[in-house]
């Protein structure tokens, strides 16, 4: 009896626990979302009950108690409602029954609350079947702040609605609640393409369907047929009336500009854009200036109208608005001054470098400047702009100017005193920067003071803990990815995170990209974060961003061909960040991005010596069959440069290209890698050798790729 009342006992509060537990939990399988994304991304255009399940897994999603998660849920399933491919009243009823009267995002305060996206989405669900008040109702429920474009879009289309309480669409006001959205949103959209498509035809005026068609054709990159669609617009008798719809609306103004600059049109758009700037007063309507000013000036720069172009770009400057547009504008002018010449491009940057804002944006036309210097050999124009970018350059441009003088000088005996200080220089400007040729240059300063490339303690740092005591509603949103078996599909929506989360948080997901083995992924999101102003140097993100994937057969492949691992890892990840499937514009593919013809070759290469048959085309994408072709192929370039630096950028801008750039150079091979006239191939190298110079720190216990 005794033992009956024991069991009896442990048996209620076991069911005591496990409606507790209920209750405590996430009323909804928070998986349902993740699995319809998953089905999403196989359904394609499969049967219609297939893509019913991704519909029913998003709905069901809408019922979470985590705000993003209903949010991204509700985002999927506007289309799909609107154009009659999933039942509008199971959104109705799923809403209603999750979130009743619910009207803002959770917060500590509302609790599990709907956000403006759910909210979108019921009007849709109304909208679609026909509950047109109340469709405006919840509409003009969603704060003015958190308005998303699908609920302008709805807004929209309740004006044309014949409901009880509204009148026909034949009203002015009508119209310009329609242009108000058709050209300030941006074009091409989901929304913006339902919103035309169901717009009554009566709604548009001629010149307002003419501007609409040249932003549908913009948004397609059709230029010319743009430009068509505008210049019928612009050619129409109320001349008047089409510079005010062009000037109202900045946004169908930056379309025509971009349709001038790409297609044929001689001066057209110039001579328009400056009599429409003629039109306005001084210090009136600065904005429209400026784009105009502007696009003049990218138009004069397309037909080679160089004078004129700088003119309006300077004039654009004293205009523009935010430190943005003012970046736009100095690059443009730095730009054009450095096509004149390499002395016009040295005295721009010292005129201009005081006031630009954001250094990162100049980090190219900087790098053009040194390759000038370099091939000119104008060593006292390079120390004087070193001067100048060691407070007010970008980092790595400074560790550059300072590396290039600091070999110059180090080539001969009474430079050493001078080479010291400019590898200081670039040594420390280089630590403030965590990018593959930031290590470049810092790595050819470490080996001038005989210095390890990177700091031993480094290696000595605390392995980090990836545990988040509260995960945020955002983490525990992103992190659903990963414990639900959708991570190929969580970069998205990272990225439209990304800026809200922590270097911390961030480095979590990192964490778990890579253990999915999402390594472009990994590495991308890394660079990120890394890229901070507030980041600090951490060795586990070194190891996220620097990984050895593959790392039995490189490795293997590398002691075959006497080849450094760590150069072949620097070269993967600089060639495909180890994406083993993709394919260049040029027709490169896998890993090592090799070439048909090239792979060819080196397959037969490797046949007569009794090696695997790698003949067949499709081995490209197979990785150790890529690995070993692109090995062969490095080891083939090193016999034949018998260089380092040489063979690199002959693997990527050929050969008999690498041998026309050193005909006749007497520089060393460092400085020659500065003087190579593509910025791809001279970006290519430093960054091969940047990142082999991490691998050889991180895994290979070396001071340098060259010991």
């Amino acid at each position: 009896m005794m033992l009956r009342c024991h069991k009896c006992c442990i048996f209620i509060l076991y069911l005591c626990f496990m409606v507790f537990s209920c209750a405590a939990e996430d009323p909804v399988n928070p998986a349902a979302f993740y699995r319809g994304l998953i089905l999403e991304q196989d359904a394609g255009e499969k049967e219609a009950a297939e893509k019913e399940a991704v519909w029913e897994n998003f709905i069901e999603g809408l019922g979470s108690g985590n705000s993003f998660i209903r949010e991204a849920a509700a985002e999927r399933l506007m289309l799909p409602v609107l154009q009659g491919e999933c039942r509008a009243a199971d959104i109705v009823a799923a809403l209603n029954k999750a979130l009743p009267g619910a009207k803002t995002r959770k917060t500590a305060a509302t609790g599990n609350a709907r956000g403006s996206a759910e909210n979108s989405l019921h009007a849709a669900a109304l909208y679609s079947l026909g509950r047109f008040e109340e469709a405006g109702t919840l509409l003009n429920s969603i704060n003015a702040n958190e308005e998303t474009v699908w609920s302008r879009a709805l807004r929209l289309a309740l004006c044309w609605i014949p409901a009880a309480g509204r009148g026909e669409p034949t009203g002015e006001e009508t119209r310009e609640t329609a242009r108000s959205f058709f050209f300030r949103e941006a074009a091409g959209g989901e929304a913006f393409r339902w919103a035309f498509e169901a717009a009554p035809s009566s709604l548009f005026t001629v010149p307002d369907f003419a501007a609409l068609t040249g932003r549908l054709e913009v948004s397609r990159s059709n230029f010319n047929a743009g430009l068509i669609a505008f210049r019928a617009l612009i050619e129409m008798p109320a001349a008047d009336t089409t510079e005010i719809l062009f000037l109202q609306y900045p946004e169908l103004l930056n379309d025509l500009g971009r349709c001038f600059q790409f297609a044929g049109s001689g001066e057209e758009g110039i001579e328009l854009f400056l009599n429409w700037n003629a039109g306005l007063r001084d210090n009136a309507a600065r904005t429209l200036r400026y784009r105009l000013l502007y696009f003049a000036g990218r138009i004069a720069r397309q037909r080679r109208l160089f004078d004129r172009a700088h003119a309006y770009f300077e004039e654009a400057f004293y205009f523009a608005p935010e430190g943005e547009q003012q970046d736009a504008c100095i690059w443009y002018i730095l730009d054009l001054a450095l096509s004149e010449s390499t002395e016009a491009g040295a005295a721009a940057v010292e005129r201009w470098i005081g006031r630009w804002n954001n250094k990162s944006y100049f980090v190219d036309i900087l790098d053009r400047l040194a390759q000038k210097l370099t091939a000119a050999r104008s060593w006292d124009d390079t120390a004087r702009i070193l001067k100048l970018l060691e407070n007010q350059g970008p980092a790595v441009s400074a560790a550059q100017y300072g590396a290039i003088m600091g070999w110059v000088r180090s080539g001969s005996p009474a430079g050493k005193e001078e080479a010291e200080v400019y590898f200081r220089i670039s040594r420390e400007a280089a630590g403030r920067s965590f990018d593959p040729v930031s290590f470049y240059y810092r790595s050819a300063a470490a080996a001038f003071f005989g210095l390890p490339f990177l700091p031993p303690e480094l290696k000595e740092q605390p392995e980090y803990s990836g545990n988040i005591q509260v995960p945020s509603e955002k983490m525990e949103f992103l992190l659903g990815f990963f414990k639900y078996n959708a991570a190929d599909l969580a970069l998205p929506e990272i990225r439209r995170l990304e800026a809200e989360l922590s270097i911390g948080e961030l480095r979590i997901l990192a964490e778990e990209l890579n253990r999915a083995e999402c390594y472009h992924e990994t590495i991308r999101l890394t660079g990120a974060y890394m890229a901070r102003p507030e980041y600090v140097l951490n060795i586990a993100d070194l190891f996220l961003s620097y990984p050895r994937a593959f790392m039995e057969t490189v490795e293997s492949r590398a002691a075959e061909t006497a080849l450094a691992p760590a150069l072949l890892f620097g070269l993967i990840r600089t060639e495909s960040a180890f994406q083993s499937g993709i394919v260049s514009r040029a027709g490169a593919v896998g890993l090592m991005q090799l070439m048909t013809d090239t792979a060819l070759e080196m397959a037969g290469r490797i046949a007569r010596r009794g090696g695997p048959d790698y003949s067949a085309k499709d081995n490209l994408r197979n990785p150790q069959a890529n690995i070993h072709l692109g090995a062969e192929y490095l080891s083939y370039l090193f016999d034949r440069m018998e260089r380092k630096i040489p063979a690199l950028l002959a693997y990527n801008g050929g050969m008999g290209r690498v041998r026309s750039w050193l005909r006749g150079s007497e520089l060393g091979d460092e400085l020659f890698l500065e003087t190579v006239e593509y910025s791809e191939t001279r970006n290519y190298g430093r960054r091969v050798l940047g990142a082999g110079e991490v691998y050889t720190f991180l895994y290979y216990n070396r001071r340098s790729l060259n010991d």
